[in-house]
């Protein structure tokens, strides 16, 4: 029996080597694809960030690698395009999985996230500097920050997605998230998962932010389970 594809994106400021455990983690379940958001992992930093952008890049990038309709495991922002991606794609997708998905987008979330994205505050943090320097190269991450930066500000007014989108989402979604994570509230996480119809989901204790925070275990043992209950697998019975 074939497995079925799982395409994982990561988080906002991140990059696709980051998810590597996770991907491992998952790989005897199903057939894993990691990937680079644009604009991250040394990709070419466009001069503007929209959710459409990160939807036509993301769609190429399937085709090139024939990525048909995959499960797609989206942890923070990349929830957020796996469900972009859903709600105005849904033939490519087969499922969703989103991990710490922040989507309520209102002045004070979006002050966080760009306080958080501030070059100053993280030339300050030495390790988060060689981090980011490291994981972006050969582009400046500095650039990318300032565009991550405006493109939140814009998700103020124009959200990436809405609840009654949300609600039009036809494929089966599992919600995952930690219960005391610093970015994406429980409360968020909950409100996502009713939705979404026909959801699940599971909360686990602690920090979900940054990915190696994560028990990458665990997240595995329930990512199964719920494929098993929820998903036909790639060349199985229908």
């Amino acid at each position: 029996m074939t497995r079925r594809q799982m395409l994982i994106l990561h988080g906002v400021n991140g990059c696709k080597t980051e998810m590597q455990p996770w991907g491992d983690a998952l790989s005897e379940r199903f057939d894993v694809t990691l990937m680079n958001l644009v604009g991250h992992g040394g990709r070419e930093i466009p001069s503007e960030l929209t959710m459409a952008r990160y939807a036509d890049d993301l769609l190429s990038q399937m085709d090139r690698l024939q990525l048909h309709d995959p499960v797609i495991l989206g942890y923070s922002f990349g929830g957020v395009v796996a469900l972009y991606l859903a709600i105005h794609h849904p033939q490519r997708v087969s499922a969703i999985i989103t991990v710490a998905t922040q989507w309520i987008y209102d002045p004070s979330a979006v002050r966080h996230v760009t306080h958080l994205l501030q070059v100053s505050r993280l030339s300050s943090l030495a390790h988060r500097r060689e981090h980011l320097t490291r994981i972006h190269y050969p582009s400046d991450w500095r650039t990318l920050a300032r565009r991550l930066s405006e493109m939140y500000a814009s998700l103020e007014h124009q959200a990436p997605v809405t609840r009654e989108e949300l609600l039009t989402i036809a494929r089966p979604c599992l919600v995952l998230s930690g219960s005391a994570d610093p970015i994406t509230s429980a409360d968020e996480t909950i409100a996502l998962h009713r939705s979404l119809p026909g959801s699940e989901i599971a909360m686990y204790s602690g920090r979900a932010h940054p990915p190696e925070v994560v028990p990458v275990h665990a997240l595995a043992r329930a990512v199964t389970a719920w494929a098993d209950r929820h998903l036909v697998e790639a060349g199985g019975p229908q």
